[in-house]
């Protein structure tokens, strides 16, 4: 039995488990249900120089670069990051997600999808990335963009400013189901940001500048710090610092849980302060602060205890906090598709005599 992320690794050389790692792949993309057309190419990024053939590229940068708009690519698991990307085309990147050293049921490779500052610059519209852990996530200039389920360990920024300085008028930016290490910084130009939302995430603060920001959502998010919100839908979010330091001017505000004591939620409708989210039955599974149990991985920890009644204080009786919500956050990060986690093959074969492959997956959905 063969984990498919190390194959390569470990027959760099064999043709026959190229081509039935290409197929594995294609059929990966398949099942996510995207409608591929002929002139699309599923193109690979390896950081192993080994690895070689058609369409695969040590860096994300030359992957990008190689590609034309709507083609794919996939982030393949490494120690080791793929490097920066400035993407000025519209392109889907997935990986195989996060934290799996852990949460090993998910996937036997404990290498994530690793790569530094991935931005998202004027002409890169209709893009999407998933599974994927960067340093920073920048989209400037750019609509029509969904990060969703990564690992982010530094910054968001939403900019309405490309690369090079010019202000643009931004839409339908989707951060959904990632786990951010700092911040999300969302910035206006004169030009505006629209159409904005930031649901079932974990990061440590939230601020946006105060105008030409219009239908910002931020709902179902655990927030390590505070927010400054002007203008925006703040509703179903967990604050779990003691302090009381968040502002929402011109935000309607709902059904939020505060650990501090968090006035300016008063302002709003059924919001609870001063929360005990330490109790061992309204808390989160892991104390806050706590050493992390053999098994549960950082993002596991902030799932609520099965009998909290925080699971019914969000908006129409739904949870409040990260997993809660129509979308709720999925550990590890792992994108949409079937996880490949074992391959049976016998030892050898030839032309003459097919390779039987059997492939065993799980779903992600």
């Amino acid at each position: 039995m063969l984990d498919v992320d190390n194959i390569r690794k470990n027959y760099p050389d064999s043709q026959e488990v190229t081509k039935m790692i290409m197929v594995v792949y294609s059929i990966r993309i398949l099942v996510l249900g995207f409608s591929i057309s002929f002139a699309q190419t599923i193109r690979r990024v390896n950081t192993n120089p080994s690895v070689t053939g058609t369409n695969v590229y040590q860096t994300l940068q030359a992957a990008h670069d190689a590609a034309t708009s709507g083609d794919i690519i996939i982030i393949e698991a490494s120690s080791i990051s793929c490097g920066n990307l400035v993407a000025t085309k519209g392109l889907k990147i997935y990986g195989k997600g996060y934290f799996t050293g852990v949460n090993a049921e998910l996937h036997i490779s404990p290498d994530p999808s690793l790569a530094g500052s991935i931005t998202f610059n004027q002409g890169s519209n209709n893009s999407e990335i998933s599974g994927v852990t960067c340093s920073d996530l920048l989209i400037k200039g750019a609509s029509n963009i969904r990060a969703y389920r990564n690992h982010v360990t530094n910054t968001v920024t939403i900019d309405a400013q490309n690369v090079a300085g010019t202000d643009m008028a931004i839409s339908n930016i989707q951060i959904a189901q990632c786990f951010i290490e700092a911040y999300i910084y969302v910035y206006s130009t004169t030009q505006g940001v629209s159409t904005c939302t930031i649901t079932n995430n974990h990061f440590n603060f939230l601020t946006n500048s105060s105008t030409n920001i219009s239908s910002l959502i931020v709902n179902n998010n655990v927030i390590e710090a505070y927010v400054t919100l002007y203008n925006a839908t703040f509703q179903n979010n967990i604050l779990y610092s003691t302090g009381a330091s968040s502002t929402f001017p011109g935000c309607t505000i709902t059904n939020n849980i505060a650990r501090g004591n968090e006035t300016d939620l008063s302002a709003g409708t059924a919001n609870q302060i001063n929360f005990d989210l330490n109790n061992a039955t309204n808390g989160f599974i892991v104390a806050i602060g706590a050493a992390l149990p053999t098994g549960i991985s950082e993002d596991e920890r902030w799932q609520l205890q099965s009998g909290s009644s925080l699971k019914t204080a969000g908006t129409s009786g739904s949870e409040v906090g990260m997993y809660g919500g129509l979308n709720p956050y999925v550990p590890s990060g792992i994108p949409g598709a079937p996880s490949i986690f074992k391959l049976l093959t016998p030892d050898y074969g030839n032309t003459a005599a097919p390779l039987p492959v059997t492939i065993s997956v799980k779903s992600n959905n």
